[in-house]
């Protein structure tokens, strides 16, 4: 099974509601989540120990997007 990090600000209300969607669509892709505190404003996604995302401007990905790059890595070995 893939195991994913969500790293995320614990602050921001916008940035842990996008975290419990992109967990959402992870978990329904049979995907092992962790949620840990990150730094103010972060959100960062890691599977098996690789960067696959992480936010770089105020706008976020679609949940399903970021579900694409996780299983794309899991299944190659490839960031995104």
């Amino acid at each position: 099974m893939t195991q994913a990090t969500i790293v995320r600000c614990p602050r921001t209300l916008a940035i842990r509601n996008y975290t419990a969607e992109v967990a959402a669509t992870l978990m329904g892709q049979d995907v092992s989540v962790e949620i840990v505190d990150g730094r103010e404003g972060e959100f960062a996604v890691v599977v098996d120990g690789q960067l696959i995302f992480t936010r770089k401007s105020e706008d976020f990905p679609s949940a399903e997007r970021v579900g694409l790059a996780v299983y794309e890595a899991g299944l190659v070995g490839l960031a995104i």
